[in-house]
């Protein structure tokens, strides 16, 4: 990894990425106010996306997509072993789930100081595989406990790089994808609207109001009706129960 000065304290770095025999992934980092050596082998953590088509220009730098697969924020860097897969931490939404072989993809998307003016190209497409493993036995129906996430679902997912997925027809061989084996996987929970409450007043015991500290240290109960407000500037909307203290 070599770095590069752009404008002020931030500099930008130039990153290699060992996916397998070969195969090298390139990157451009952000990094700012650090102090750092010139040349290195390097752990890093950072925030990526796949280089946009067409590049893009940062400071005074054009980068070009034909130079770089990936860009992004450099968050962290530690010296190791230079020759190890990618992990990445990504949250997203699992689209194209096909069970029988354990794989979805993800277009995980987040912000990046790089590509602030492209937020809408500021994405890292995966499609993502659970690999085999003793962890994921088979049930007694003869089927595979693998934690595979159904259509839509939200998730999160650790993994490694292992590959790059090129687009069909292309001589250069873009990435279109980045094949990550899943580590772990975490559902999320759907957002459910609440059930609306009977509109009615109602008593908040013990709320603590700002412009009567002295009343709630005291433990006396304070009415508030719905719409009214609690707080200069804040507006209550929801009822709540009140509670008796005996």
């Amino acid at each position: 990894m070599s770095s590069a000065q752009l404008t002020g304290k931030s500099l930008l770095f130039n990153a290699n990425f060992y996916i397998s025999e070969g195969k090298t992934l390139f990157g451009a980092f952000h990094y700012f106010n650090r102090q750092f050596q010139d040349k290195g082998l390097f752990e890093m953590r950072a925030s990526i996306a796949k280089m946009p088509k067409g590049g893009v220009k940062v400071g005074e730098e054009q980068l070009e997509d034909s130079e770089y697969d990936l860009i992004g924020d450099l968050h962290e860097v530690s010296s190791p072993d230079p020759k190890q897969r990618p992990y990445i931490n990504v949250i997203g939404i699992a689209q194209n789930v096909i069970t029988k072989e354990a794989t979805f993809d993800m277009n995980p998307q987040q912000y990046t100081y790089v590509l602030s003016d492209h937020c809408n190209n500021s994405i890292l497409p995966l499609h993502a595989i659970i690999p085999d493993s003793p962890r994921y036995k088979t049930d007694k129906k003869g089927k595979s406990t693998k934690p595979i996430p159904k259509q839509s679902s939200p998730l999160a997912a650790s993994g490694h790089i292992t590959q790059v997925i090129p687009k069909e027809g292309d001589k250069e061989e873009h990435p279109e994808r980045f094949c990550m084996s899943i580590e772990s996987i975490t559902f999320l929970g759907r957002f459910t609207a609440p059930n609306p409450l009977p509109d009615s007043s109602t008593f908040l015991t013990y709320a603590f109001i700002y412009s009567s500290t002295l009343d709630y240290l005291e433990d006396k109960p304070v009415a508030l009706k719905k719409g009214k407000p609690a707080v200069d500037g804040v507006s209550m909307t929801q009822n709540s129960r009140s509670t008796n203290n005996k």
